[in-house]
Order: C-alpha cells, then structure tokens, then sequence
C-alpha cells in the first residue's frame, strides 16, 4: 500500500471520529477540543478555579444534556436511561436508542454516508456489529438464512432477524448491494438482476 492511500485512510478514520455530532449541553461553554470515540466524549474542561482538566464521560448519548460540573462531563437526566448492547457498532454509530425489544441507530456506511438502522437485539449473542450501515450480529440465535433460490447467485449475506442483505450478481455478472427489510416475513427470496425480492 502507497504512503498516500496510507495518509487517505488514516484521514477518513480521524474524519469519521470528529464527524459524530457533540451531545447538547452547557459543557460546550466551558469546555474545549471535545470528541466522540468508542461511545466516549472526552473534552478539556474548566474548573471552578479556571484550570483545565482532562475528563471523559461514557455512553454521553444517554444523557438529555451534558453539564461540566468542576471540571468533569457530567450527565443530566438518566433516570431514564436503558443501557445499550454490547458491541463494536458504537465506533460508528449514533444517536442510539432502545424499545420494546428493538435497537435503532444511525450508522455509517463504507461510503461515509449515515443511514437509520435498526436490529431485534436480544436475538443475537457474541455482541452487535455495524455492517455496511446496517445492524447486525456476530452471532445470531437465526442462524438460518430466509428461503429464497438467492442463494444461488448471492455472497457475502447477513441477516440480522430483520434485514437482509447480500451482495448478488445481476444479468452482466457484476456483484450489486441488495437489502430487503422484513425479511422473515417473506414465504421465498429471489434474486432479480442484482436485486433481492420477496414473495
């Protein structure tokens, strides 16, 4: 690998890192060079005597607001918090939330893009992964894929108990992303020019 596609990548990792959007709250005011990784807000803060203090809060997402109290992120409002799933997906997912079984977040693709997703979370074990923007196991108690002849022309598939997506061969030979949500639901899956489709 070149040294410029080495300085591309690690630019894009420092970019999707500083891209998740700060947590509200009046931290901001007293606070500075404030980021987001591994579900982390880490900021240099104020105390009550004006010295700077490095100091970091987990899972900041939960909190309502976030407030510097003497120089430490504290959060505000968590009487009504649901503790999230384990998982890699919080490097590059945001704005999670649980209910009634389901986990929903806006995660991010390869392309850089967000997208919302969402995964019955309790069918999985071994902890939660984001997939090219989707929300999936790694590992599943659904350890069986939906029927479908798809499977014939399709790779790389992953079904988390609600979305389906594989990467499948249209009429040229080329292989295309294709998903389909509700894929339980469905009696059989075809492929159809690159493209899942449910019956």
């Amino acid at each position: 690998m070149s040294i410029n596609k080495i300085l591309i990548s690690l630019l894009l990792l420092m970019v999707s890192v500083t891209c998740l959007a700060l947590p509200r709250g009046s931290y901001l005011a007293t606070c500075s060079g404030c980021s987001i990784f591994n579900n982390q807000l880490a900021c240099v803060c104020k105390t009550k005597d004006g010295f700077p203090n490095r100091t970091t809060l987990g899972d900041p997402y939960r909190c309502s607001s976030v407030k510097n109290v003497n120089g430490s992120l504290t959060c505000l409002q968590r009487h009504h918090y649901r503790p999230m799933p384990t998982g890699s997906y919080r490097n590059t997912c945001r704005r999670c939330s649980v209910d009634r079984g389901m986990l929903s977040c806006q995660c991010k693709t390869q392309m850089q893009l967000w997208t919302w997703t969402r995964i019955k979370y309790r069918s999985c074990r071994g902890g939660i992964k984001n997939n090219n923007g989707h929300l999936s196991c790694w590992q599943s108690h659904r350890d069986r894929l939906p029927p479908g002849s798809y499977k014939r022309s399709c790779k790389q598939c992953n079904y988390n108990g609600y979305r389906l997506s594989c990467s499948c061969r249209d009429r040229r030979g080329v292989f295309r992303y294709s998903g389909i949500n509700r894929a339980g639901s469905c009696s059989y899956i075809r492929n159809i020019n690159g493209m899942l489709l449910c019956r």
